[in-house]
């Protein structure tokens, strides 16, 4: 007998706002925040009597940053603030600051990408974006968060299709 896929199954999953990437931090990732700690130790002067103790020390200070003790759970989500914090114990405030900027600034930027992705496969311009905005959320499109930027990627791209298939569109 076969088993059948039902229309609701995985409607959560289909439903969803992609969230930020899930992947795991590659190997250089991994090496480049433990010679960031390394630096950030050595600039504290603290020395410690074994590898153990340093990994123990490191492991303390990413907890304290993201809330995971080992690197192995890490995503990507989690490489930015990583960095800043580690640059911040570093003493290179600049960098670190831009690091910890542009940890908030990312799902954003992926999400504009996205809509200027989706008006050039809908043959739309951003202005046509610009407009739903306006008459939905009064507000311009530097204004919107996360989950409405989403919303108004999905909006473009079914709006297209509808207007393709003869579907009245709002």
């Amino acid at each position: 007998m076969r088993d059948y896929k039902w229309s609701n199954q995985n409607r959560e999953g289909r439903n969803a706002y992609p969230a930020g990437s899930s992947a795991l931090l590659s190997k250089p990732q991994k090496a480049a925040i433990c010679v960031m700690a390394h630096n950030a130790a050595a600039f504290q002067r603290l020395s410690f009597p074994s590898s153990v103790a340093f990994e123990e020390w490191r492991r303390t200070e990413q907890s304290a940053a993201i809330g995971k003790p080992s690197l192995r759970g890490c995503t990507q989500d989690d490489y930015k603030p990583l960095m800043a914090h580690f640059l911040a114990l570093a003493g290179e405030m600049g960098a670190a600051l831009d690091a910890h900027i542009m940890s908030h600034l990312e799902p954003k930027r992926l999400v504009m990408f996205k809509l200027t992705e989706a008006c050039q496969k809908s043959g739309v311009t951003m202005g046509y974006a610009g407009a739903i905005v306006r008459n939905r959320w009064k507000c311009t499109i530097d204004d919107l968060s996360v989950k409405q930027l989403w919303q108004l990627v999905f909006t473009v791209k079914n709006r297209k299709k509808s207007v393709k298939t003869g579907k009245a569109t709002r």
